[in-house]
């Protein structure tokens, strides 16, 4: 992101990120939020980079997807599951199927069903490669996407005050790689699901997912609204 002038960068991330730890102490840093924002600084300074960056953590409620326990990020695990299967189902189930299997949690792996008897479990297929897309915006990780992407995704993510968009993102990926994944042994699947951004098209794949988000953008703000200061006082 700091191709220009790298060290130059990385010292107004450092500031950023520091005097957001000093404004919230009880969020503080955890490893994920820089990605959002190193995107911020990309558009202005670093003052208002920093209040821009507070106002994601505290009135969107992405800092429930980085305070202790991770909460927010379980429950967008929990809707990623909802949407894959509600809109992709073969190819969801293949994927719990098959990930549930290369991580020896047998046959009878049926995320619905363990999300009733709240069982957290249910976390571990998707989180093997959705939680740095949510983390990280889809930036960051072992396999980030290109970097022209993460201006658009915060242009989304500033107008829709949530991450629907990189849900819509992870949606449309799966889809253009949906016969591809179905062929997929357990060992090849892994890697494939988290290396789906990797050979992302910019242009195309942010087309389809905006044309995706507004049908996505309430589920996603609902689960948000209890991490957010506005959504907390309309709960």
């Amino acid at each position: 992101l700091y191709c220009a002038d790298a060290g130059h960068g990385r010292a107004c991330l450092t500031r950023v990120l520091r005097a957001y730890a000093a404004h919230r102490p009880q969020l503080g840093y955890t490893q994920g939020m820089s990605t959002y924002a190193a995107v911020l600084l990309l558009y202005m300074d670093e003052e208002d980079a920093f209040w821009c960056f507070a106002h994601l953590m505290e009135h969107c409620g992405l800092g429930g997807l980085f305070s202790d326990g991770f909460p927010l990020l379980y429950e967008c695990l929990d809707l990623w599951e909802q949407l894959l299967h509600s809109r992709l189902p073969k190819v969801a189930k293949h994927i719990d199927a098959t990930l549930a299997d290369f991580l020896g949690l047998g046959g009878g792996y049926k995320h619905a069903a363990l999300k009733a008897a709240d069982d957290p479990s249910r976390h571990l297929v998707p989180g093997m490669y959705a939680t740095p897309w949510l983390q990280t915006m889809l930036m960051g990780g072992s396999s980030p996407a290109p970097s022209a992407l993460g201006p658009r995704l915060m242009d989304s993510l500033l107008l829709d005050g949530s991450i629907a968009i990189v849900f819509a993102v992870g949606l449309v990926l799966v889809r253009d790689q949906r016969r591809a994944l179905l062929k997929q042994s357990p060992e090849r699947l892994a890697d494939s699901m988290r290396d789906l951004t990797l050979a992302l098209e910019v242009d195309p794949t942010m087309s389809a997912a905006n044309e995706l988000v507004g049908s996505i953008v309430g589920s996603v703000c609902r689960v948000s609204a209890g991490y957010s200061q506005i959504g907390r006082a309309h709960v």
